[in-house]
């Protein structure tokens, strides 16, 4: 399951990994972010031994990969790296309103997972939506979002 790719550490993003360091789930090392405007949470994540817009060949080590950019970028942001991953990545996303069928396709058929969380994840306390129609992603979904809330999986 690591690395974990974060595409975008804004503030969705900067939640989660705030989340994970209060739960010890994951650590800075176990990230690798990439955000045209790091935060001072990405930077903290460098400055603790993470990595942050690395060059685009370790994007391939990533087990899965967060896609927790603007809807409006999701696309763009998928045509930039799809060809930069593992084939056996794993995409889970926070992107709103957008399809599994749209992403998977974006993303070369990898597995998909949606999650909806709240930025309450940042206290350990949010409360997160999740849907993926492949098992092996809705568990890996399910251990990166439950160290941070409650999820609830939806059909």
């Amino acid at each position: 399951m690591t690395p974990i790719l974060m595409l975008g550490a804004g503030r969705m993003g900067g939640a989660l990994i705030e989340g994970w360091g209060r739960a010890r789930a994951f650590s800075p090392a176990d990230l690798i972010l990439r955000d045209p405007y790091p935060t001072e949470t990405a930077r903290a994540v460098q400055a603790a031994g993470g990595r942050l817009n690395p060059p685009d060949a370790v994007l391939a080590e990533a087990q899965t990969v967060i896609l927790a950019v603007k809807p409006q970028l999701w696309r763009e942001t998928a045509a930039e790296v799809a060809d930069l991953l593992a084939p056996d990545a794993v995409i889970v996303s926070v992107a709103a309103g957008v399809k599994c069928s749209d992403m998977s396709e974006a993303f070369g058929g990898r597995r998909i997972a949606r999650v909806m969380p709240t930025t309450a994840v940042a206290i350990n306390q949010g409360t997160i939506s999740l849907y993926a129609a492949d098992p092996a992603a809705r568990a890996i979904a399910h251990a990166l979002f439950e160290p941070v809330g409650a999820v609830v999986d939806l059909e």
